[in-house]
């Protein structure tokens, strides 16, 4: 299990997405302005076939798969609440783009008394 943190400004529950199985490497993740898109560049290291699985502390709006290296063509997966499965042949390098879902103004206000410092 691999924790990647994502958001610096979020509190500790919310800075986080993990990726199954450790054998699957974050090789590079790209945050838009928003931090509800992120571009994550991930590598399978074990030479087997490998399912992997990502999950956010967000729930997943939509998910896609670059089908080629100029990232020009895209697959949609199909996310389950706030986890992402990807298929990753040997020693393939897959590039994926996730929309987190933007949260309600309540969620929002619950955030930030939940969190409150003082």
């Amino acid at each position: 299990t691999q924790l990647v943190p994502f958001n610096k400004g979020a509190p500790m529950d919310a800075k986080f997405f993990e990726i199954q199985p450790s054998s699957v490497q974050l090789v590079h993740c790209r945050t838009s302005f928003s931090n509800r898109e992120l571009t994550i560049c991930l590598e399978e290291r074990s030479g087997k076939r490998t399912g992997a699985s990502l999950r956010f502390s967000k729930s997943v709006e939509q998910a896609e798969e670059f089908a080629d290296f100029l990232q020009e063509k895209r697959v949609s997966l199909s996310p389950r609440g706030a986890v992402v499965s990807v298929e990753l042949s040997p020693y393939e390098i897959k590039f994926i783009q996730v929309r987190l879902r933007q949260p309600t103004a309540a969620e929002q206000g619950a955030a930030q008394v939940r969190f409150d410092p003082s």
